[in-house]
């Protein structure tokens, strides 16, 4: 699949961002998708390291993750007999330990993790967001969302 369009989407939407909230910091994003928008924030990611500072996918199926530990990664995983990962997206637990990355294995099912889903798993995916987000810096990030549920997405700006 090719991600170009979503790369050029997401710098499309940083530029707008710009211009209602000039005071946000733009050169720290931290992306969030879930399925194929965790494909296109993981290929934003690699295109554009210099600007992402973490990455959380909800179930992204095609884009390998980046393990040069550059930006964090939180990655939920669906337990779904129908979709699964290509072989190489999700590192073995070695390279995640290495390179930082945290990988949350579920057993809810790939649809589940989106905006559609049960609302006690959109609260369990929220409050370990929160908790990776609040890791290094407080509370209050410049986020940009791929394909993410709404409850996960605003957009603050950084005093």
């Amino acid at each position: 699949m090719h991600y170009s369009r979503g790369t050029f989407n997401i710098m499309f939407a940083i530029e707008e961002l710009k211009k209602h909230y000039p005071n946000a910091d733009y050169r720290h994003l931290t992306l969030i998708g879930h399925s194929n928008g965790g494909d296109m924030s993981m290929f934003f990611a690699k295109q554009h390291p210099e600007l992402v500072k973490k990455v959380v996918t909800l179930d992204n199926l095609r884009v390998p993750f980046v393990t040069d530990g550059r930006f964090k990664i939180l990655s939920f995983r669906s337990k779904d007999p129908v979709f699964k990962a290509d072989p190489g997206v999700v590192p073995d637990d070695n390279i995640c330990e290495k390179a930082g990355i945290k990988v949350v294995r579920t057993e809810f099912r790939h649809n589940d993790l989106s905006d559609r889903g049960p609302d006690r798993v959109k609260a369990t995916i929220q409050a370990t967001v929160e908790k990776f987000l609040d890791e290094d810096e407080g509370p209050t990030l410049s986020m940009l969302a791929a394909s993410v549920p709404p409850l996960l997405a605003p957009v603050a700006q950084k005093n």
